[in-house]
């Protein structure tokens, strides 16, 4: 058996998805690693569920900065008034049958998404979004007096948004890591009375080493699920289900093991 300081993280997830046998290393590790362990599989599995928004947020940046930042004529808003230096409307029309308005002169007005499934009408006093048919949000510029702000202020503080999105990035990688923390904690409280059940006898902080490694498969999975954007009817369940099959079959291996263990030892007097 590859003792745990010989592993690898990505042979560690490996074996704590597929290899019950492993899970007798794993408790026989120390604390330390299997919370390292648990660090490393909380940053591999935020950057799986967050690079699908990131390269979406991405692209949209490069858009508004490359494409329609240079596009748009200068605007400034003040008192709550938002006043664009155009002649005419500024109209994008999509092929999906959506479209943008940017008229602050009032020759358009909300009313001109009616004829489209989805849309944006940006006004002088107000923003005008089309979900679709039966949705439609205003965001009225009223309380908004105080702020001021141009294009010139708009075009550097878009240079902020993957920095703010790095950072955002960091904090949600926090979060999942102390949530991962707290999932085992509650796990091991679960490995207790399967310990218990089974008359295994494996003292607490192994208990909670194999529930830091029993979680690996269901949070994979949760990762990927957010990847691609995909919802699992009843994941929690789910997620419980395969936790305590893991520690069920990890604590029994165990058990069984120590048994043989402490019969050839007996037969060898």
């Amino acid at each position: 058996m590859v003792e745990e300081t010989k592993m690898n993280v990505f042979l560690k997830i490996f074996k704590s998805i597929g290899d019950f046998k492993a899970y007798k290393t794993f408790a026989k590790g120390k604390v330390g690693s299997a919370i390292f362990y648990l660090f490393i599989i909380s940053l591999i599995f935020s950057i799986i569920s967050l690079s699908e928004p990131f390269i979406i947020l991405n692209e949209g940046v490069v858009y508004i900065k490359e494409d329609f930042m240079e596009k748009i004529p200068y605007f400034e808003f003040e008192n709550g008034e938002l006043t664009v230096h155009s002649d005419e409307p500024i109209i994008y029309e999509e092929d999906g049958g959506g479209i943008m308005i940017i008229d602050t002169t009032g020759e358009y007005d909300e009313s001109a998404l009616n004829d489209y499934e989805y849309g944006f009408f940006i006004g002088k006093d107000k923003i005008v979004q089309k979900e679709n048919s039966i949705q439609t949000q205003t965001i009225d510029f009223s309380p908004l007096e105080e702020l001021t702000f141009d294009k010139d202020t708009i075009e550097e503080y878009l240079y902020l948004v993957d920095v703010i999105f790095i950072v955002g990035m960091i904090i949600a990688f926090i979060f999942k890591f102390i949530g991962y923390i707290i999932v085992a904690l509650w796990f091991s409280i679960i490995a207790l009375i399967v310990n218990s059940a089974l008359k295994a006898k494996l003292p607490y902080l192994d208990l909670l080493k194999l529930s830091i490694h029993a979680i690996t498969l269901p949070a994979l999975i949760g990762s990927i699920c957010s990847f691609i954007g995909i919802t699992i009817p009843f994941f929690g369940g789910i997620y419980h289900a395969i936790v305590v099959f893991y520690l069920y079959k990890a604590i029994i291996y165990i058990k069984e093991d120590e048994h043989r263990n402490n019969y050839i030892e007996i037969e060898g007097m």
